[in-house]
């Protein structure tokens, strides 16, 4: 398969998601405001990595920004790994 085609695919699936987790709704109950939380923070991380991918499509990276862009995938890991840990 083309990488265009992939990247458009990843791009899909991570806008879904941060929709689906943006209207996802939470009773208001206090105990769960930690999920409400971290519900918002997961969506913001996928709706990011969603508008990088649009960027890098219509931008090719260079090698400088390729470095920069792993770094930013590696903080949307951390924070997955940390709200799947509080969750």
């Amino acid at each position: 398969m083309d990488r265009r085609i992939i990247e458009v695919i990843y791009i899909t699936l991570f806008l879904v998601l941060s929709v689906v987790l943006y209207v996802v709704i939470i009773p208001s109950k206090k105990e769960l405001s930690d999920y409400r939380k971290s519900r918002r923070i997961m969506a913001t991380a996928l709706m990011l990595t969603s508008i990088l991918g649009v960027l890098r499509l219509l931008f090719p990276p260079t090698p400088d920004q390729l470095y920069a862009e792993r770094c930013v995938t590696l903080v949307v890991s951390y924070i997955f790994t940390c709200l799947n840990y509080i969750s």
